[in-house]
Formats: C-alpha cells, structure tokens, sequence
C-alpha cells in the first residue's frame, strides 16, 4: 500500500480501473464466484441520495400475526391482556412489559377476555360459548365452565368472589359462580335480539345490554328483571360502558356515542364522531373522560358530554377494543391492522405498539426502540417486524445496537426515562441507510495452515448509502470470522466512499454457508449477502477435537465480593458431564481450567488467545461461573483478581465478543452461570449486552439470570439452578421430538428455558429467567448414533 501511494493520481486511477475490469472477466468466468459490477451498486448508492436520511413506513410480515380483538387489565395494573385472532390470549407483565404467558383454550377459539375483580385470576371466552379460568398467581388453567351455544361475547368480573357476568352471541346474558361452576342467574327476554356487548354500572345493582338490533336494555341485577328498554334508532349498539354517576355511554353502527342517564332512559347527549361503526367506548375511572374507537381507525377522546377534542390517528384497520389503565394515563387499543398500541393520549402520542405472534412478540416505538423475541422461527421473531424504505426492508432487530431496549414497553409504563449511551435518530422521521453489499467467493486453492485445511478467499464489498461504513463481518456457519482471517482491507472514493475487505476462511467438508453483514455508523446492520460453498475434503477423516473450558469463583480476592459455594463444582461437573456424553464422538479432548486464584484476568486472557488457531471443524465449550455485574451499558464476569475499577480488572462483554470471535473453531456454545454480586445492577441491561455478544460473534449463548436476580445455589441440587437444570437435560431429559436419543444445542436450552420456571416454583423461589441466544449453527451436545 505505501508503494502504491507514491504513484500519481493518473495511474493510480488507471490501474484502478483496469482492476475492475480484470475483476470483472474474472468473476463471470469463475466456477464459484457470484458475477457482480462494483460501479453499479456504486452508481445504486448514488441514486439513493445518500445525503438524505429516507423516511421509512412500519411493516409486519409474520404470518402468524393477526388483526388483534380485545384488551383488557387488571384491577391492581400489574397485568394487561390481549385478544389475538389467532384465538388466543396473551398476558402482560406491567412492570417489565414482558409477556408471561399464552392461553389457549381446549374448547375452541377465545373470543374474549377480562380480569377478577382481585386481579387473581383471568377468565377467557370462547366461540363454543365456554369460559375458561386460569390462576395469574402461578400461571395454571383452574376451571371451564359452559354457558351455552355460542360464542361469548362480553365477559365482565363482578364483585362478588367468583362471580362473572357471560353473554353469548345468540342473547342471553348469565351470572356465573366459577368457584360452583352453576349458573346463578339468567338475564333473558323473549323480544331480546343478539347481545353484542355487556356492562355493569359501578354500583354493581345495573346490567345493561346493547343488542344488534339497537335497544339498550337495563336490568335489575338481583331480580334479573329489566326495567329499561331503550329503543335505538342508530343501527346495532356494539360497545357500552358505565360511569360513576351512572352516565351510560354507547357506541353505535351510525358512528355515533350517545349518553343516557341509566335511571330515567334520557338521552343527555349525542353526537357523530366517526364515519363508521364505533365497536368500542370506554370512560376514564374518573369518569370524566369519554373514548370512542371506529371502524374508520381512528379513536376520538373528549370530557363526558362535550364535543370530541382529542384524537388519536394511526391504526390502519378498525378499532376493535379500547380501555385505560387504572391512573388513566395511557389507552391502549386493539385493531384489525394486526396491532395493539399504547397511547400518551393527553400528549397525543402513540407510546409504542404491540405485534404477537405465535410464540414471538415484539414492542415498537414511533421513535424506533424495541423489545421482543430475537431468536426462533423468522416469522416468529423480530425480523418480520420491518421498517421499509422503497425496494428494502430492514427488520428492527437490524437497529440492535443503540435501539433495543429490554422492559422497553415497562419503562413507558412506569413513566421511566431510559438513559442512553449516546443520542440516536427517531427511525420514524427517516434514517440514513447502512451500506449496500456484494460478495463474491474464488476458487478453493491451497491449504490452510495444516496440509488438510483448505481455503477459499472470499471479498465483500460495501459503499457507503448515507449512514457510512462502521465495519464489515463475515460469518461462517453462522461463526463470525475474526481478524486473523482477514488478508486485506481497501478503502475507496469514487463516486462514494466503498470498502473492500478480503478474507481468508477454512472450509469444512460439505456445505460452508458464507454470509456477509456491515453497519453503519449509527449501528445499523445492512441487509445480509451470502452464498453456499461446497467442499469435499480428499481426507477420508479430519480430525476433530472437544475443547472444554471450565472457569469458576468460589473465593474473591477483594473481601467485599461475596464468596460463593458451588462455581468450583458447577465448573467441574459441567467439564465432566459434557465428555461423559461426548465420550465417543471426538478424536481429542481438550481441558481448560481455572478455578479460585488461578482464574485472574491474565489468566483467562491466556487461555482465550490459545484457543485462536483452532480448526473449523473443531467445538468449544465454555463455561463460566462467579459473580457477573453491568456497569455503563456493559457486563463483565468478575475474576479473582477483580476489584470496583471492573473497566481495567474485569473481563467485558466487549471483549468476550472479540476473544469468542477470534476463535477458530465454528461450533462454541457459552453458558454463564455468573450471579450479580450487588455492586453495580441495571435491570435488564445484561439482557442486551448478551444478545450483543451473542449475535455479534455469532455463538450459542445462555446465562443464568436478569434483571437483580441471583442464580439461585441449592443446597439440595448440589449445584447452581442454571447449572443443575442443563446437567439434567443432556442426561436425556432434553430430548425432544423426535426423541431420537440425540440432544442438539437448541435442545439442550429450549430445556433450561422450559424447566427453569417448574424448578423455581418447587423449591418456592423468586423469578430467576434464564437469558436463552440461540444464534450459531446447531450442534450435537450429545449423538447416539457416534
């Protein structure tokens, strides 16, 4: 490069393009190179404008998303609820705004859900007219009771313990004793239409009815009399609700909310507020506020008997479901374009919107920030939830770095300000776009650094659209490539600012999966080039070795770290388990440990870089445990030696990622065992550095807590529960269908993840959830056919 410098602009520029020329031919005629023109992705990127930041629209791919029916919370606010077409029920945790469980109902599609009055339990109504109970306190399914034929279509909690008021599409309405299971009282009229919707004014002494052919109908709730009839003339009444002073309010076909005093059936106010339907009006817990949603999209707000003030634009389909939480504070609403959104409706705000899935979930803000579900099924995660900007999309979880934000929707929730490295863009006015890549691959040529490694050179080029070029990572298998796999990098400025960077990668025998991603300098990922390379090794047999690193603390140097009584022996038993299994299906075994005082920072240091040159076909194993903290948006595993200066005498989440990155083999699964020591916890913080890490390096990775938990060491178990559950799984409990006596990677945490909980509550311990990064290529933890 220095030689090249000294050259003249002329020739520099002319040998330069003689190169694209020669790199041209060559990639055309090359067996395994993917033929591109670097000057047209260049000439791409200038059309992109890339002084302008473009403005993206919000998209949701998932199949598994559906329009969302119903929202409900419960008294106390420490639970939200969600109605999804699917015919399912998701509920929330307020505090974290993490979703705790999904009900499903044995007897059909769930149509409808509501809270008890004492927040204990959730109660769900299906299309076969069934009502199904289920305990918030420990997550279980408690009772089905059955009410008739008929979907439900309105369930509300009494006060009375036990008590719920059910009506079914065909008319009746009936008060249930769940804790009998018999049917107390029947609310039924032989001129009574559909019953569409059901309320109970606040006193408790009123049922009211609205019915599809537009009569309200009050009754007597002890003598289930009615003693009102209200005969409408605005088309079907799809939604009521109830005020302290017994003000009636009803939404109705015409688009109209009408007011009726519930004890002389006057009508005290009415007025038009949208140009379609109202299927859903609700009134503060104050009652001084009146909230309309419509199938035209919109929700419209305004003090009890005055014309509409505020509105609430956003929703794309009908607003089919709207209520406060208990301060009044947000709304939260439930539409057919497949969301559920909270909304700052004093501010006239859109907090952030809710997309469910089949498992998977995900939470956005207007501004770009994000929580949910990273890793499974692709429609099940975070990438089918994308901002689109004309030919491209890229998925939310391609702004990881400085936007996702784990307990995001808690956060907003609990009115907390979530404090930022360094500011960042509000996505939703538009960002500058990541680089545009290419890849292209050469022949396999030569031999790694043993006679039976083979090597391919692989050149990824990227330019810059605006954002600017940060890095370049290539994956194989999955495995992010570190730096000694990098032959060269090249920087240009043609027409805009491009980067070319050549790699040198060790091929397995069969399929090499190559993969290319770059950021920009706002962390944005671009969108991913790959390619699949073919190798046929000409050894019958390449050799493969178990690497297997043990790190564990039970005693600190620094006396104001807690000791700890099961690191040592969780270490060892893990190192002894995993060859116990294993004890076929490698040619070599290798161990890595340090323990108590041998385990310093140098120490450990040392023993990452010894693991560098491995082969690709090689796996590694590792395991920490001891104590683990976050301090300023990073995590680091404490060694022996540690002290409060965790910056210079901790080993950080940066520099796991570099050090797990630089390893050569391609299969490495991590397991941290690491509690928090006290000293310095931001909830949730480790949540994000690990799936930084872990994505990053491109590794399997799974730790034992969040949050200010404590990876919870039983007297009983002989060892930490994080450590106790995955030695149990690869015994042979972790095999899942096909039980095939063969437990993968995935298997072997999908079981910590499903287990976990179960143990928790047997031995009655607080929440301690597992932090599950399933993002390497899956492998064999245990193989019964080797």
């Amino acid at each position: 490069m220095k030689k090249f410098a000294k050259r003249d602009k002329f020739n520099i520029k002319l040998v330069c393009n003689c190169m694209l020329v020669l790199f041209f031919l060559l990639s055309i005629t090359c067996e395994n190179a993917i033929a591109f023109r670097p000057s047209s992705i260049i000439t791409k990127a200038v059309r992109q404008n890339i002084r302008q930041a473009i403005k993206p629209t919000f998209k949701v791919t998932s199949r598994y998303s559906k329009p969302m029916g119903g929202v409900a919370f419960s008294t106390d606010g420490l639970f939200f609820a969600t109605v999804s077409g699917s015919g399912s029920v998701q509920v929330w945790n307020t505090k974290d705004g993490q979703k705790i469980q999904d009900l499903y109902s044995n007897n059909g599609a769930i149509t409808i859900t509501a809270f008890s009055q004492d927040s204990n339990y959730i109660a769900t109504g299906t299309k076969k007219g069934d009502i199904d109970l289920w305990s918030l306190r420990d997550q279980s399914f408690h009772k089905t009771i059955s009410i008739g034929s008929g979907a439900i279509s309105s369930l509300i909690a009494i006060a009375q313990q036990g008590g719920w008021l059910a009506s079914t599409s065909q008319g009746s309405v009936k008060l249930v004793d769940i804790s009998l299971g018999t049917i107390k009282r029947t609310y039924s009229s032989s001129e009574m239409n559909d019953t569409l919707c059901l309320s109970l004014n606040r006193k408790g002494d009123r049922v009211i009815t609205g019915h599809a052919n537009g009569t309200i109908r009050i009754w007597d709730f002890f003598s289930a009399k009615n003693i009102l009839t209200i005969d409408g003339k605005e088309g079907a009444v799809y939604s009521i609700d109830t005020s302290v002073d017994d003000v009636l309010a009803a939404g109705l076909e015409s688009g109209k909310v009408e007011l009726w005093n519930l004890a002389t059936g006057k009508k005290i106010f009415s007025e038009k507020r949208h140009n379609s339907s109202v299927k859903a009006v609700v009134i503060t817990h104050n009652s001084k506020y009146v909230a309309t949603g419509s199938d035209d999209g919109l929700i419209k707000i305004s003090p009890v008997g005055n014309k509409s003030e505020i509105v609430l634009a956003g929703h794309e389909g009908s607003v089919n479901s709207i209520c406060f939480n208990q301060n009044d504070n947000f709304l939260l609403s439930a539409s057919s374009d497949k969301t559920t959104r909270f909304w700052d409706w004093r501010q006239n705000k859109e907090a952030a919107r809710i997309i469910v899935m089949r498992e998977g979930w995900a939470v956005v803000t207007p501004e770009g920030f994000f929580d949910g579900t990273l890793y499974g099924e692709e429609e099940d995660t975070l990438e089918s939830v994308q901002w689109a900007v004309e030919k491209s999309a890229y998925s939310v979880d391609k702004f990881l770095t400085y936007y996702y934000e784990p307990a995001l929707l808690g956060y907003i929730l609990q009115g907390k300000i979530i404090k930022r490295v360094q500011p960042v863009e509000d996505i939703s006015n538009g960002f500058q776009l990541p680089p545009l890549l290419t890849l292209s691959t050469g022949s396999i040529s030569g031999s790694g650094q043993s006679e039976n490694r083979a090597v391919i050179e692989v050149i990824v080029e990227a330019v810059d659209q605006g954002g600017g070029i940060d890095e370049i990572r290539l994956y194989h298998n999955k495995k992010a490539l570190g730096e000694f796999n990098i032959k060269s990098v090249v920087q240009k400025k043609d027409k805009v600012p491009h980067q070319v960077k050549t790699y040198l990668v060790d091929l397995v025998d069969g399929e090499n999966q190559i993969k290319a991603v770059a950021f920009s300098h706002t962390r944005i990922e671009s969108e991913a080039v790959d390619k699949t390379v073919f190798y046929s090794s000409p050894v019958d047999h390449m050799e493969t070795t178990l690497h297997m690193v043990g790190i564990g603390i039970n005693q600190y140097k620094d006396e104001n770290i807690k000791d700890l009584d099961y690191s040592v022996a969780d270490a060892q038993g893990i190192l002894k388990a995993i060859e116990r299994v294993h004890s076929k299906d490698f040619d070599v075994y290798n161990y890595y440990e340090l323990y108590d005082k041998n385990a310093t920072l140098s120490n450990i240091n040392s023993l990452f870089y010894s693991l560098q040159n491995l082969p690709p076909q090689d796996t590694v194993f590792i395991y920490f445990a001891g104590h683990g903290v976050v301090d300023k948006n990073e995590w680091y595993f404490l060694p022996h030696d540690t002290s409060e200066d965790f910056a210079n005498k901790g080993l950080s989440s940066s520099i796991l990622t570099s050090r797990t990155t630089n390893i050569g083999a391609r299969q490495i699964l991590l397991l941290i065992d690491a509690c928090q020591s006290g000293a310095i916890i931001d909830a949730f913080k480790d949540q994000k550095v690990f799936a930084l890490l872990s994505r990053l390096s491109g590794i399997h990775l799974a730790a034992a807590t969040t949050k200010e938990q404590l990876a919870f060491e039983l007297i009983d178990l002989g060892h930490g529960l994080f450590t106790f559950t995955f030695l149990e799984g690869i015994k042979g409990n972790a095999d899942q269908l096909p039980i095939d006596g063969n437990i993968s990677v995935k298997e072997a945490l999908n079981y910590i993840k499903v287990t976990m909980p179960i143990l928790l509550k047997k031995y009655n311990l607080s929440d301690q959830k597992p932090m599950i990064n399933l993002v390497g290529i899956d492998f064999m933890l245990v193989d019964s056919k080797k």
